[in-house]
């Protein structure tokens, strides 16, 4: 039986080194943020026209809503229904991304239009169907909606990947996502929204047990092989050498520094944990009043001073094993 797994996240957060382990993985068919394109008709209040449905309006406030055509979509790409997708999602740009879907984004190119999509879709059916696991990574989704698919379908599967906020935030700032002096209402926006997330995902625990994974992106970082074959066991896959190599690969040097073809970091632990040498301790003592609830649900831990901020001695997480709910 097929395996349908959601990875939801946010913004800045490892999601793209997280979803590379499935994105690699020769059973899966695997979809690279979906909604981007979805998202902006959301902004507008636009309709969604349909390949094979009737159009659907859309409202800014409904897009994260569990009756919203978002949720339709995710469930589209998780079943391989793609004809109920919209033709912007269809050639959205981040379908490249994706080593299952790049060969029918390249088709695009070539074959523009509706016309074009209906003549590739092959490329992009045809290995869904043939993969024991679909995969779609998002960082436009909520717990609600994904509680939706889970009760409507026994094989989907949500993974919750959460990063210590300090390290989305300051990545997002760097990124240009908000500017530096709305930290404070940026920090109360990403921590409600991670708040409620697992909130609900606890309550689906309890009623679906063994389809709701929450995950840390510092444990991936840290151990990536023990944990990177902990996500694959959830979904039902094992890992193979070559797997195994690319994973070592990507997060703890395993080629050389000066590799020119690779796209590696060349030490994942020292990615993840970069904010602390970058980011103005002031700034930590907002996100820490912000982020109080996800940090004791997640096990981060406050620094009091620069001079721990800096010390990278200091842990800024405790280990999981003493953090209940997490990796179970």
């Amino acid at each position: 039986m097929k395996v349908k797994v959601i990875i939801l996240t946010y913004m800045r957060s490892g999601s793209s080194m997280t979803g590379d382990v499935f994105n690699h993985h020769p059973e899966v068919f695997y979809v690279y943020e979906p909604l981007w394109s979805l998202q902006r008709y959301f902004t507008n209040d636009n309709l969604v026209f349909r390949m094979s449905k009737g159009p659907v309006q859309t409202h800014l406030n409904k897009f994260y809503d569990p009756d919203s055509v978002t949720t339709g979509h995710v469930k589209a790409f998780l079943d391989c229904d793609f004809g109920s997708l919209d033709p912007s999602t269809l050639i959205q740009y981040h379908l490249k991304n994706s080593l299952t879907t790049s060969a029918y984004h390249q088709c695009m190119t070539q074959n523009s239009g509706i016309v074009g999509s209906i003549r590739c879709l092959p490329k992009m059916v045809t290995p869904c169907r043939k993969a024991n696991v679909t995969v779609v990574k998002t960082i436009r989704f909520s717990m609600a909606q994904a509680a939706r698919l889970v009760q409507l379908d026994p094989t989907v599967k949500v993974v919750h990947l959460i990063r210590d906020p300090r390290g989305t935030l300051r990545s997002q700032s760097r990124v240009g996502e908000f500017k530096p002096k709305d930290i404070v209402a940026a920090s109360k926006k990403l921590c409600d929204r991670v708040l409620n997330d697992l909130k609900e995902g606890e309550k689906l625990k309890t009623l679906h047990k063994g389809r709701v994974l929450t995950v840390r992106y510092e444990d991936i970082a840290t151990e990536p092989l023990k944990f990177a074959q902990k996500l694959l066991h959830f979904a039902g896959l094992n890992m193979d050498k070559t797997l195994r190599q690319y994973v070592w690969n990507i997060t703890s040097a395993g080629l050389p520094d000066n590799c020119v073809i690779c796209t590696t970091r060349n030490d994942s632990k020292k990615t993840a944990l970069n904010w602390r040498t970058k980011m103005d301790f002031q700034t930590t003592k907002i996100v820490d009043s912000s982020c109080q609830e996800v940090y004791r649900r997640m096990g981060y831990l406050p620094l009091a001073k620069r001079e721990e901020l800096l010390n990278l001695t200091i842990p800024s997480f405790v280990d999981v094993s003493n953090v209940p709910g997490v990796w179970v």
